[in-house]
């Protein structure tokens, strides 16, 4: 259900997040840290900068770090600026043509399912995924 790039994206936000405050990473060692390619890793970091969700910085010591407070970042807002709207869109069973006018055999229940995930993940931050504990990434 969730892309590539959103999967190595919120496995670094949350790495990040885990980390502390203002404390830059390099590419390579983030991809050791959360087990993903490091090459893939350094693009989906450059599309977090553009966006304003990571700040970067070049030379010694440099690398990735949080832009913004963990707080202030909806899991929603992350998986909307990877993916697009895609988890709002798409249908489940991954059928082209399924819509309000052409469900396909199980719209109603994805739509109601689909509408309270991003109710919760629109309520839930960055800083309270961490609160929740994931001491593989502390």
């Amino acid at each position: 259900m969730i892309s590539k790039a959103l999967d190595y994206a919120m496995r670094s936000m949350v790495y990040m997040t885990a980390q502390g405050d203002n404390t830059y990473f390099g590419v390579k060692e983030l991809a050791e840290k959360i087990q993903v390619s490091s090459t893939y890793l350094g693009k989906v970091l450059q599309s977090l900068v553009k966006s304003g969700y990571l700040k970067s910085t070049t030379g010694p010591g440099g690398g990735f770090a949080l832009a913004r407070d963990p707080e202030t970042i909806k899991l929603i807002e992350l998986i909307e600026c990877v993916d697009g709207s895609r988890l709002r869109e798409k249908c489940i069973l991954g059928l082209t043509e399924c819509s309000e006018a052409n469900p396909c055999p199980i719209h109603e229940t994805w739509k109601s399912c689909r509408s309270q995930l991003t109710d919760d993940l629109s309520e839930t931050s960055l800083a309270q995924v961490i609160g929740k504990s994931w001491p593989q990434y502390r």
